[in-house]
């Protein structure tokens, strides 16, 4: 039997990435998988999507992402996300939760209106994103 080839949780290590790195002038955003009951004034959710994966050799996790930011307005979640995106470019070569980031890749951000935007007073942009992971 072959020995098994099994990821490090993406979502994690991206979550991890992102709220270690963050400078002071952003260091109370919630950064998570999801969006707290009670809503903060930065937030950044990270979701895996489908796509990527594990190939035949079993050494990289090539992860797929979507990266939302929300802030006060559209001035503000516009250079919010810029700054996340910068962020995520930069995180080849780093650790985060216990894994080796080989690489990372982001599109520009957009504007992308909350559903939700009636019950609250935020605007959120979002970007997709990749990293591949190594596996160990």
């Amino acid at each position: 039997m072959s020995a098994l080839v099994v990821p490090h949780p993406a979502q994690a290590v991206a979550i991890t990435a992102v709220t270690e790195r963050l400078p002071a002038e952003y260091a109370s955003a919630w950064v998570a998988g999801e969006i707290p009951n009670k809503r903060r004034p930065l937030m950044v959710r990270i979701t895996r999507t489908p796509g990527g994966g594990v190939p035949h050799h079993g050494s990289t996790d090539h992860a797929n992402y979507i990266v939302e930011c929300w802030a006060a307005d559209e001035p503000a979640a516009e250079r919010f996300s810029n700054y996340i995106g910068a962020l995520w470019r930069s995180l080849p070569g780093q650790w985060a939760a216990g894994a080796f980031i080989r690489y990372s890749k982001c599109t520009a951000a957009y504007s992308w209106p909350d559903p939700d935007q009636s019950r609250h007073d935020q605007a959120r942009w979002q970007f997709t994103a990749e990293l591949d992971i190594k596996v160990d």
